[in-house]
């Protein structure tokens, strides 16, 4: 199979709806993408999706370190809800199922 010299490869070389792509991650990233998924349609995720567990770990950090509810939600732009469940899953996580159990009565 006949090489060719990548480092000539342009954004126009590239179908017009993929240019945004080819922007964003380079050209020859764009290239790497298209020989090895070519063809396919792959879905990218949302950033925060893939970013949510050092989300939740760091205001579970914060609020051990004695951050408010109040505060973490001005700090995350979270309702006061999803940050108090990320608390106390954290806190349940640490409480053995007796613990839990115990409390609970």
């Amino acid at each position: 199979m006949k090489k060719y010299d990548l480092s000539l490869l342009t954004v126009e070389d590239f179908p017009e709806g993929f240019r945004d792509v080819v922007e964003v991650i380079g050209v020859e990233a764009a290239y790497k993408l298209c020989e090895n998924f070519g063809g396919n349609s792959i879905y990218a995720p949302k950033s925060d999706s893939i970013t949510k567990r050092l989300r939740d770990n760091s205001i579970k950090r914060d609020y051990k370190n004695g951050a408010s509810i109040q505060q973490l939600c001005l700090d995350y732009n979270l309702s006061s809800n999803q940050v108090r469940v990320i608390c106390s899953m954290a806190y349940l996580r640490q409480m053995s199922i007796n613990e839990y159990l115990d409390e609970s009565e």
